[in-house]
């Protein structure tokens, strides 16, 4: 990923620019090791000026390697990285014993019939679907793939939200809930 033409030697001052658009387009950068000053560190904190969430390795306190990383926990602009499960729910990628439902479309009909009008029902289960379908879809994405203005699709994703179907991040990125089976 980078903004250079093909054929562009890769040269060191390159990097930082290339990592500008890495920290930009991710979701969350996870720093494994890191001196404290250097290329991990500066895509960590611009991740962070972006308003992304940033996870850093802890290690040794007297391992060069790890220095950057436990810096950025130190001050509080990145969340450490510890059992593995936890770390892959707040990724949102779930863990071994929690996952989505199965039949995440067939549950909101269920829990929504008798208690939403027939529009509101079937505006329901058609969002829960193309939520299902593509973790991460935005509010506006929501809008172009069902065909409804945006004071719809948003008053659709905050039922589902409020109701714990769904779960809309800061960037308005809609994710099927994680659920305790």
């Amino acid at each position: 990923m980078t903004d250079y033409p093909p054929g562009t030697d890769a040269i060191k001052i390159n990097f930082l620019r290339r990592n500008r658009i890495i920290a930009g387009i991710g979701r969350a950068t996870i720093l494994v090791e890191s001196k404290v000053r250097g290329g991990g560190m500066m895509t960590a904190r611009l991740a962070v000026s972006y308003g992304r969430d940033v996870f850093a390795l802890p290690g040794r306190m007297d391992d060069p390697a790890s220095q950057g990383c436990n810096m950025l926990i130190r001050e509080n602009l990145a969340e450490p990285v510890g059992e593995m499960g936890e770390f892959m729910a707040r990724l949102g990628l779930g863990l071994a014993r929690m996952a989505t439902k199965e039949d995440f479309k067939g549950e909101v009909k269920a829990f929504y019939e008798g208690k939403a009008e027939g529009s509101l029902l079937d505006d329901a289960v058609s969002m829960a679907r193309e939520i299902k379908a593509r973790r991460g879809i935005s509010l506006d994405e929501l809008c172009i793939k069902l065909g409804w203005d945006f004071g719809r699709t948003s008053q659709v994703a905050a039922m589902l939200e409020c109701d714990g179907f769904i779960e809309i991040d800061l960037l308005q990125h809609c994710s099927a809930a994680v659920r305790r089976n």
